[in-house]
């Protein structure tokens, strides 16, 4: 059954990102929607623990957004609900998913 209430977009995002908003570890994004996304890591983590991702976002350059492990697929990923997102930040996620939904080859 499909759970998601979201449009998302496949995408492929080099990103900072940690369990600090320092972001010290570097990955890749390959989906992406407003409500969260799938972090392509080897790094193991629980379902629950808390994340920030470093996004460069239209207008509003670099954004640290805070997320929530809702799942972990060892040594592949981690399925990620983004937390208390602002009107603003909900905007220009739905910009950049636009972008790689209608530019499929910006992959």
């Amino acid at each position: 059954m499909e759970r998601r209430r979201d449009e998302r977009a496949l995408v492929s995002i080099n990103i900072d990102w940690g369990k600090t908003p320092y972001c010290d570890w570097q990955d890749r994004i390959t989906s992406l929607s407003v409500g969260g996304c799938f972090l392509q890591t080897e790094r193991p983590l629980e379902a629950g623990d808390t994340l920030y991702i470093s996004f460069w976002l239209a207008a509003g350059g670099e954004k640290i957004l805070r997320g929530e492990v809702r799942y972990c697929m060892e040594r592949v990923g981690l399925g990620v609900r983004f937390l208390e997102l602002m009107e603003r930040e909900k905007d220009q996620l739905e910009e950049l998913i636009a972008h790689y939904r209608d530019n499929p080859t910006a992959r």
